[in-house]
């Protein structure tokens, strides 16, 4: 009987009917009775588990007093409507649901090595897909995965994700990832300034207070984008009130944009990485404060074997530690220790 099976704040009581349930464990395991238990706890009713399952009422009411019976404790409160599960069944139906985990991640560790073909579909925002996606579409077809990858705005990725059409995605920061059952943050990085260079290059340096009285106006980013969230809410946290001219969602046209003198942005480090073609054109400096940071995260949808979750996280931090990184300090060396790989 392991630690982890037994609630310390129970009462001796239950303790011992914990031993019980744990003493049968190898039993009821693979008793068909179980797959009947799962059904009463998914729909707290022996009516709606029966209809689910096919079989009459009355076979499910007979399975689960068979089932108390072997264990000697009620595992429902037959009172209450919907039925109740006791502190017994709770235990015993998360005890399940650990072994169907284990067993869905021992699989796919089988496929793995021995090479069967899974399918691993992707979606990533425009700076993680142009920065790490070609490594990490190799890594993950090595094997001989099918892997689909889809790019769009993290609010578009959010929504296939919810939707069931994308196993996972890469996305920054938006105030839907609450909704996601599955989410760990990878990157946490400061937002940046871009100034066209015949304009910015007498002040290395801006405030809120000269950003907003610059002459030129502000290029932004639009409200599905993550980053459109961060910084509409950062302008709002300086208490600014700036003009609308311009919005744009995709960042090469931003970047023309800038370098073309029509106005500044605020960008982040990553997404800088892009502008190659018109760093010559533009000047990069630090974003005045306040200014959130932007996140991203990987976030996989309900179900999806962690498994997966941590190769992609891996071969993320992987690329960002030896390969963007490096970039980035050797750009805007101001940065060093101020992006954050998770």
């Amino acid at each position: 009987m392991t630690q982890s099976k037994i609630v310390c704040s129970f009462n001796r009581d239950f303790a011992m009917k914990s031993a019980r349930i744990n003493q049968y464990e190898g039993d009821i395991l693979f008793n068909p009775s179980i797959r009947i238990f799962h059904y009463v706890c998914q729909f707290r009713s022996f009516t709606k588990a029966a209809k689910q399952l096919g079989i009459t009422q009355s076979a499910v009411s007979q399975s689960i007093a068979q089932l108390e019976k072997q264990l000697g404790v009620e595992l429902f409160d037959r009172t209450s409507r919907p039925m109740a599960l006791t502190k017994e069944a709770q235990l015993l139906r998360n005890q399940i649901l650990r072994d169907m985990s284990d067993m869905s991640l021992l699989m796919d560790e089988v496929r793995r090595k021995n090479y069967i073909q899974t399918s691993l579909s992707i979606g990533l925002i425009d700076s993680v897909g142009r920065t790490i996606g070609p490594a990490l579409i190799s890594a993950l077809s090595a094997n001989g995965r099918y892997v689909e990858i889809k790019s769009g705005t993290s609010d578009y990725l959010v929504q296939e994700l919810t939707n069931g059409n994308l196993d996972c995605i890469i996305a920054s920061s938006l105030s839907s990832q609450s909704l996601i059952p599955q989410q760990e943050l990878i990157l946490t990085e400061p937002h940046i300034i871009m100034m066209p260079k015949s304009f910015g290059h007498n002040r290395p340096h801006w405030t809120w207070d000269q950003l907003q009285f610059c002459g030129l106006p502000m290029i932004r980013y639009g409200l599905t984008t993550g980053s459109g969230e961060v910084i509409e809410k950062s302008l709002r946290q300086a208490r600014l009130n700036l003009p609308k001219r311009f919005c744009v969602d995709d960042n090469q046209i931003m970047f023309g944009l800038v370098s073309c003198g029509l106005g500044w942005c605020l960008t982040q480090p990553v997404t800088a990485l892009l502008a190659k073609e018109y760093l010559s054109q533009v000047i990069l400096t630090a974003a005045p404060y306040p200014c959130e940071n932007r996140q991203i995260f990987i976030a996989g949808k309900t179900g999806l074997p962690k498994l997966f979750i941590e190769e992609i996280k891996n071969i993320c931090r992987e690329q960002l530690m030896h390969s963007v990184i490096p970039q980035i300090t050797s750009l805007m060396p101001w940065l060093k220790d101020k992006v954050i790989v998770y």
